[in-house]
């Protein structure tokens, strides 16, 4: 599991961190599944993440599909390709790259649109 530069994560009493692996190996649009973002459960509690969205500067977002969970001390990777869901791994399923490797913000909302948290890179 890369770990994300110091400067990348959030202080330690934060329920939850997210972090976003920009710049695949090789072209990222060849590596669509080389690029992705983290999103970590910091606490004792299971978050309950059905209908959240997870969306880039440019509004190309990804929405937990209904039931999704992330368990305590536990992660979910979003990555930006093609393949099949599960407990951990979801799958925007884009065709192109979505996480500018010079900058971006990755941004997650809950179901009810309320900023849960921004990534700033």
């Amino acid at each position: 599991d890369p770990r994300p530069s110091a400067e990348a994560m959030v202080p330690a009493e934060s329920a939850i961190s997210l972090w976003v692996l920009a710049d695949a190996p090789g072209n990222d649009h060849h590596n669509l599944n080389g690029e992705y973002a983290v999103i970590r459960n910091h606490s004792t509690d299971t978050m309950e993440v059905g209908g959240w969205t997870l969306c880039d500067a440019a509004a190309h977002c990804f929405t937990f599909p209904t039931g999704a969970i992330i368990s305590p001390a536990d992660s979910a990777v979003i990555y930006t390709g093609g393949g099949t869901d599960d407990r951990h791994r979801f799958y925007m399923n884009r065709r192109q790259a979505v996480w500018n490797n010079r900058g971006d913000t990755a941004t997650l909302r809950n179901g009810q649109g309320r900023v849960v948290m921004r990534y700033v890179y």
